[in-house]
């Protein structure tokens, strides 16, 4: 399963008004009709991994904009919308009508529109007597994030915080039913109707139960509701095995953040895993920012002057929070920093290669891919010896007086044997291109990453999580160690909160004196211990809830519960290699729900096509192992989750599809900033 690809396609059929596509080549489309893309911010967003400025051209968009910039009007050429079908957008899609803007409208609303929305909006357009410009208005189903073949996310920041602190149970029920719905229109494009499996007590039960709701709703022709006006079986008419590859249905598993809490928090060590620890990356693109030469221009602004078209509209991108973030604040600040974005997709090889191994194996690398590069240059401006050679060979001959013949036969391969050199060499000039280019970018997020390495001390905090991890340390020693590490100069606040949770949730008890010592010095030290406080008050909710059945906090009453049971699932396997989502997932899919110490026990089984009448026990499961699964971590996952579980389906014989999803991709400091900027 492909979902980037499938996601991809679903665009480009949007983009060619709906119509079959045909092809004459790889990427050149044939027969297309000039037109005009509107997005908002967040569809905006959904294109950025998937197509770049030629792609749209290829596929006749020749112009792009935001739904709220200004417009003028342009005739005779469609205008393809591609909209949330939210208050504000319904609104500028008819102010577009009344300024007649275009001569023909292609809506397209991502997630569908509700009933009485796309009621509204028909009278509007009625009474402006414009509707017989409306040539289409379709549902999407594509309110996901493809950063990846097999990864996706809702795009959802703080899911985390907002799903367990909050007491407004509306609030939280909506954002819910959001994440819902965004699984949902995965499994729309996918074209597939999974079996699910759910933790149970927690917000992955509750979104099962509504993912589950939102399949009977389209698959049952009966069914008709006010949000999506009735059912759409149509969704899902295409053959299972044309996508997946086989017959048997994937499984579709829902887990907590809860089950883990050290994947976000722990310092790691592979190259993927620090460029997104180190730095922010958004859409697969990374940028770097650098003091600028006060008396010429930067290499940005000359590109930006030459290309102006290219980096308008899709591509334009925001100036990401390098370091603090308070340069950005001040415009003159700003005039002094060049920002190198780089894109960090599969068209790199270098990243595909070597994402996953650890950092200093990738330094090698980039080490020998300069050698390389430095023997392809001198060769390429190196003088044949061969003709040197034979040259001397001619003029050897001459003074022998062999004669004219002679002499012309070896000029003829001297000039034969040059060509081949110089046809040799020129075939080589765009592979050094792209491999420069490549090695640019590499040593320059390289450098970076030793930088921060060595500036914040990255590698002691990353020993000392793995001994508190393993339990290496004795009670006394433990402590001691990680005061220490927290007096440091080196290391960001943020960087000593992480090895300090992952000290404080690996123990089941700790003393009141020993935890307001170590508090005290994370305050003195500039710590903000906002989610340090959230964990306490989860364990004493933990313990509570124990102790009172009936007990609650927010909406969900078994949060504590996980915190406390949760000490096993924190400590790495025995491999130190399995993460605890992996076991679970590990378990599902080789049906091992049977046996008592089994991590899947407690997961609710449901199945969409049996009507929801049925009890859970009841339900008719699938007895054969599952050969495909979709993954979904609510509140926040990261790239060594995915990982972990990539390296788990290729491990198997025969290899399995695993499709990792999650509310949003975070890093340690977007976790942690979640109960910090909160204060502010």
């Amino acid at each position: 399963m492909d979902l980037q690809k499938l996601q991809k396609e679903t665009i480009e059929k949007l983009l060619l008004l709906n119509q079959p596509k045909s092809k004459t080549t790889k990427t050149k489309f044939v027969n297309v009709k000039w037109k005009i893309l509107i997005y908002d911010t967040r569809c905006q967003s959904m294109l950025l991994p998937l197509f770049k400025v030629q792609d749209l051209k290829d596929l006749g968009i020749t112009l792009h904009f935001n739904i709220k910039s200004k417009r003028e009007s342009i005739k005779d050429v469609p205008a393809i919308y591609f909209v949330a079908p939210t208050e504000e957008n319904l609104s500028l899609i008819i102010e577009d009508f009344s300024n007649d803007l275009y001569d023909n409208y292609y809506l397209n609303f991502n997630p569908h529109i509700r009933k009485g929305s796309l009621q509204s909006l028909a009278r509007s357009l009625v009474d402006l007597n414009m509707i017989d410009k409306v040539s289409s208005i379709y549902d999407q189903y594509l309110n996901f994030y493809t950063l990846r073949p097999k990864l996706f996310e809702l795009g959802l920041t703080s899911t985390y915080y907002k799903l367990n602190t909050s007491v407004n149970q509306e609030e939280v029920e909506f954002l819910l039913e959001k994440i819902a719905k965004g699984i949902f229109g995965v499994f729309v494009t996918m074209g597939v109707i999974p079996i699910i499996r759910a933790q149970e007590g927690n917000a992955a039960e509750y979104i099962a139960q509504k993912v589950s709701q939102y399949f009977e709703q389209n698959l049952n022709p009966k069914n008709v509701n006010s949000q999506g006006g009735g059912s759409n079986n149509k969704l899902f008419l295409n053959p299972l095995n044309s996508l997946t590859g086989n017959f048997q249905r994937p499984v579709l598993i829902l887990v907590d953040r809860q089950i883990d809490f050290n994947v976000l928090l722990h310092h790691s060590s592979t190259y993927q895993c620090l460029v997104y620890d180190t730095l922010k990356v958004e859409s697969n693109r990374v940028g770097l920012r650098t003091k600028k030469d006060p008396n010429s221009k930067s290499k940005n602004e000359k590109e930006n002057e030459e290309n102006e078209i290219e980096t308008k509209g899709i591509h334009e991108y925001e100036i990401l929070p390098f370091g603090d973030g308070s340069w950005q604040n001040d415009p003159n600040e700003k005039k002094k920093w060049d920002v190198n974005w780089y894109d960090l997709s599969e068209d790199d090889p270098f990243w595909v290669e070597n994402r996953t191994r650890h950092f200093p194996e990738v330094l090698e690398t980039i080490s020998n891919t300069t050698k390389e590069i430095s023997e392809k240059q001198e060769y390429i401006t190196s003088t044949n010896t061969l003709n040197l050679n034979k040259n001397n060979e001619n003029e050897n001959e001459m003074e022998k007086g062999q004669g004219q013949e002679q002499e012309n036969t070896i000029n003829s391969k001297l000039l034969k044997n040059s060509t081949l050199d110089m046809i040799e060499k020129i075939d080589i000039i765009p592979e050094l291109q792209r491999l420069k280019s490549q090695q640019e970018k590499h040593t320059k997020l390289a450098l970076y990453i030793t930088s921060q390495l060595e500036s914040r001390q990255l590698d002691e905090f990353y020993t000392n999580e793995i001994m508190v991890m393993k339990s290496e340390y004795t009670t006394s020693n433990e402590r001691e160690e990680i005061i220490k590490l927290i007096k440091l100069k080196k290391g960001t606040a943020n960087d000593k909160m992480r090895l300090l949770l992952i000290w404080y949730l690996s123990k089941a008890e700790i003393s009141e004196e020993h935890l307001e010592k170590i508090k005290s010095v994370a305050i003195k030290n500039n710590c903000d211990i906002s989610s340090l406080l959230h964990f306490i008050e989860m364990k004493k909710f933990s313990l509570n809830s124990t102790l009172n059945n009936n007990s609650s906090k927010g909406v969900f009453k078994t949060f504590g519960r996980m915190i406390g049971k949760g000490l096993d699932n924190m400590r790495p396997s025995n491999s130190g290699k399995i993460l605890p989502i992996t076991r679970i997932v590990s378990s599902i899919m080789e049906m091992k729900g049977e046996k008592n110490d089994s991590p899947n026990k407690s997961f609710l089984y449901l199945d969409p096509k049996v009507s929801s009448s049925f009890k859970n026990s009841s339900i008719p499961r699938n007895k054969t192992p599952y050969k495909e699964a979709i993954v979904f971590v609510v509140g926040g996952g990261n790239y060594l989750e995915f990982q972990n579980l990539h390296e788990y389906s290729q491990n198997q014989i025969p290899k399995k599809s695993i499709i990792y999803g999650t509310t949003d991709i975070i890093n340690a400091d977007q976790f942690l900033n979640q109960f910090n900027n909160q204060k502010k």
